[in-house]
């Protein structure tokens, strides 16, 4: 917890859908479903700003990745 508070890290939990949630993360990391034709771009980090430029267009982006 004094690494959260230290770092001034924001921590956000889930209370609901717990055993969706791992079902899903179970899916995913043995291939059953493929989460790549639900994004609509991907970008790098150093591209943030045109990331969020181009997820706000609700007319072309539903989900978009930045990579780390």
């Amino acid at each position: 917890m004094m690494t959260l508070i230290g770092k001034e890290i924001s921590l956000k939990g889930s209370f609901r859908f717990t055993s969706e949630f791992n079902t899903a993360v179970s899916w995913l990391a043995n291939g059953v479903i493929n989460p790549l034709p639900l994004l609509s771009a991907e970008y790098p980090f150093t591209d943030l700003e045109e990331a969020l430029r181009f997820a706000g267009d609700k007319t072309q982006a539903a989900k978009v990745q930045l990579v780390f």
